[in-house]
């Protein structure tokens, strides 16, 4: 096991050398525009009526939009990819040691979004592969960057097959980055 584990640590070491693209630290400010500054309280208003259609005009375009758009919820989306690797809920949440609970409400949640965390988690426990793995933590509306050392570990992991959460929060340790669970 031990040679196993200096292998895959040489291997990510390699990995990290030639995929990791060190983006320089930008320093964003913030300016705050002024509200349109009014002769008098006629045209203050004809402002603000302006404004105020724009709002009602964005909203019930928005609200025809939606209503064209089949939403496919988060848990709807989970349940095909169980049904896809032969997996049933229980083998899912015990494998990421998941409370029964927060998995029920991730699959009958309509509106639920699980945090990056649990994506990266539920992939694994699903054995996907690193495209598969990819395609499930977009779905959840995440993206594995190579500027971040820590998506980078985990795109490494896919890419390997390293399944088991202890062995990939070991490699996170090794490059001081937040584990996936405590």
């Amino acid at each position: 096991m031990e040679d196993y584990k200096e292998k895959l640590i040489e291997s990510l070491r390699i990995y990290m050398r030639r995929n990791y693209i060190e983006r320089p630290r930008i320093h964003y400010s913030i300016s705050i525009e002024e509200p349109p500054q009014a002769q008098d309280e006629n045209e203050l208003d004809e402002i603000w009526l302006k404004e105020h259609s724009k709002t009602q005009c964005i909203r019930l375009r928005l609200k025809a939009f939606l209503s064209r758009k089949k939403i496919v919820s988060f848990g709807d989306k989970l349940q095909e990819w169980m049904d896809r690797k032969g997996l049933t809920g229980v083998e899912l949440y015990k494998a990421v040691h998941m409370d029964r609970r927060l998995f029920s409400k991730i699959l009958t949640e309509q509106f639920y979004h699980p945090s990056k965390n649990t994506a990266v988690l539920l992939a694994l426990a699903m054995r996907l592969t690193s495209s598969e793995a990819l395609e499930f933590v977009q779905m959840a509306g995440y993206y594995l960057s190579k500027e971040d050392k820590r998506d980078l570990i985990i795109s490494f992991c896919f890419e390997e097959q390293v399944y088991d959460v202890m062995i990939v929060n070991e490699l996170l340790h090794m490059y001081d980055c937040s584990p996936l669970m405590q």
